[in-house]
């Protein structure tokens, strides 16, 4: 046995026998666990098209199947997913390859948002804003990460998928037209704190004895705390609304 596994036997051990001994009514030992979330943030995805693997930490190789894998972006009102990267140009007309000169979309330089969505709203739909928004169709390919004007990629010679770019600014979805002049729809793929917080404690609490559902939770800031407190009591309120009518 490695002196680790030992090691590892003998704390547990010592723990188990701790908390079973009993002194004046209460365990000799009361272990405190401490367990650490860290929320979804940084997402990327394979942009191969058999596998379209999410992956975590920025990374830009898909750890699945081994294809380049590009931040990943959603629009907040219909869900439609976005890749956000970059080429080494300035001119969103001139995307093709021209005379073997290629462009990588993933040197992010100057930022784009791409997506593989082919029903983009126009203005003969009824929105007048589509016809603003400057799109380009090209071919990428998912192995080598290249953007080119060929069904094969000049590089690996693998297949390319088509794929709509658009600039980097959107404040309304191409796909289902959603947004604000102010905000932009699309943005990263985040976890916020309040609903990390809020799902881990429900959870939490759900697999616990009625006696011991008891928490106290902290917070850095007043500010962050209140906002925690509001949040968590409008879910408790929607939860019990949804309960009752379909009771």
């Amino acid at each position: 046995m490695l002196l680790i596994d030992f090691l590892k036997r003998e704390l547990t051990a010592y723990l188990l026998l701790g908390s079973h001994l009993i002194r004046d009514g209460v365990p000799l030992l009361r272990p405190k666990l401490h367990i650490f979330f860290r929320g979804l943030w940084d997402l990327s995805r394979c942009t191969n098209i058999s596998c379209g693997a999410l992956i975590q930490d920025g990374q830009d190789i898909c750890n699945v199947c081994g294809h380049k894998a590009i931040k990943l972006e959603i629009c907040r009102n219909c869900g439609q997913d976005y890749w956000k990267a970059g080429v080494e140009i300035d001119d969103f007309n001139i995307l093709n390859v021209q005379d073997e000169k290629i462009y990588s979309a993933t040197d992010n330089l100057n930022n784009f948002r791409m997506t593989t969505e082919q029903k983009i709203l126009m203005e003969d739909e009824g929105d007048d804003w589509a016809s603003e928004i400057q799109f380009n169709q090209v071919n990428l390919c998912s192995k080598c990460g290249i953007l080119t004007d060929h069904k094969k990629c000049p590089l690996c010679k693998e297949d390319t998928r088509n794929i709509t770019i658009f600039p980097p600014t959107m404040f309304k979805c191409p796909s289902c037209g959603g947004g604000s002049k102010k905000r932009e729809v699309v943005t990263s793929v985040v976890m916020g704190a309040a609903f990390g917080v809020a799902n881990i404690v429900t959870t939490t609490l759900s697999n616990l004895e009625k006696d011991e559902r008891k928490t106290l939770i902290f917070s850095d800031n007043r500010q962050d705390a209140a906002y925690q407190a509001g949040y968590m009591i409008n879910q408790l309120i929607i939860t019990r609304c949804f309960i009752q009518s379909v009771n």
